[in-house]
């Protein structure tokens, strides 16, 4: 359904000395019909421009993004406007997806009067999307200020499937919510997708969330994924020490013991002494493995099974 090749953005910062930072660097995966994705790493690894890119909102600066056999980086933003409908995004932060100036009604309709439905059409639409995502035609004449977090997350699903979309990219979309809230609409989204045979890229930084909600994972890391496979074969079988750390320090987050993470920067600086970035593996600074080939070069792909693949020098 989905299909992305070596997916590229770059940002610039600084007002005085501008520097190119890579958000998302090569990035390859594949989302199959009805099934989902998992997009999981550390904030700052890129998923969430992963997902942006895919829908241009965020336009890539090279690679292939095809869907349904259709390039879309190669689609004019008139062409792209008729394939949108097929796609859609539920966002993090329920309160910034829907205007707060907005009934419920007038939000969810909006992306039909969009295509060109009437109002009045558009409208009598509501009440059906509203009970499919557990909240009643009632809250049709609401704002969003007068309903809690999760009721507006739902409401924002409701708009997402407002032009009876294929395929969600959800991206950390229990993020903001209470924990009690975070199982309901984790357990619509799942009801939702297999009712409605949707494919999914889930982005996320819950690990046991991935497991429990996807077929797939991929792992990023400093803009690059560096294991994709089956979820079952990463979780009990991961290769790359990245994949193992976040594991390791998921169970001890578990067992209530405090995490500090390395600092990234400061490490790299201190084992190579170069700043402005370099060649080898991005995770070269943290790995316990580490030697000087890790440095020469971009590690490739590595194949470890037969849906399991690890960007890493030392497993060859």
């Amino acid at each position: 359904m989905l299909e992305v090749r070596g997916l590229k953005k770059y940002f610039s910062s600084g007002h005085f000395k501008k520097e190119i930072i890579t958000a998302v660097d090569d990035v390859s995966f594949e989302v199959r019909e009805g099934k989902t994705l998992g997009l999981v790493g550390e904030s700052g690894s890129g998923k969430s421009t992963v997902g942006r890119c895919i829908l241009r909102f965020t336009e890539p600066d090279s690679g292939t993004i095809s869907f349904e056999g259709k390039d879309l980086a190669g689609l004019t933003k008139k062409e792209f406007s008729k394939v949108q409908p097929r796609m859609q995004m539920i966002f993090q932060d329920p309160y910034s997806s829907l205007d707060p100036k907005m009934k419920l009604k007038t939000s969810i309709s909006e992306p039909l009067r969009l295509q060109g439905v009437k109002r009045k059409e558009a409208y009598t639409e509501v009440p059906h999307l509203l009970e499919t995502v557990g909240l009643s035609p009632e809250h049709a004449n609401r704002y969003p200020h007068q309903l809690s977090g999760g009721q507006n997350q739902r409401a924002a699903i409701a708009r997402a499937l407002s032009l009876r979309p294929k395929f969600l990219i959800a991206d950390e979309i229990t993020a903001s919510l209470d924990v009690s809230v975070q199982a309901q609409i984790l357990h619509l989204i799942k009801n939702l997708k297999e009712e409605l045979s949707l494919g999914m890229l889930f982005i996320s930084h819950d690990l046991e969330v991935v497991r429990n909600m996807c077929d797939r994972v991929a792992v990023m890391y400093a803009g690059k994924v560096l294991e994709i496979g089956a979820v079952e074969e990463v979780f009990s079988n991961p290769q790359h020490p990245y994949t193992r750390q976040l594991l390791s320090d998921k169970i001890q987050e578990q067992g209530g013991k405090e995490i500090k993470r390395p600092d990234f920067e400061a490490n790299f600086e201190a084992k190579t002494g170069i700043t402005n970035g370099f060649d080898g593996c991005v995770f070269y600074a943290e790995c316990p493995y580490a030697d000087p080939e890790c440095k020469a070069g971009n590690p490739e792909m590595l194949q470890t099974g037969r849906d399991h693949s690890v960007l890493c020098k030392k497993l060859r």
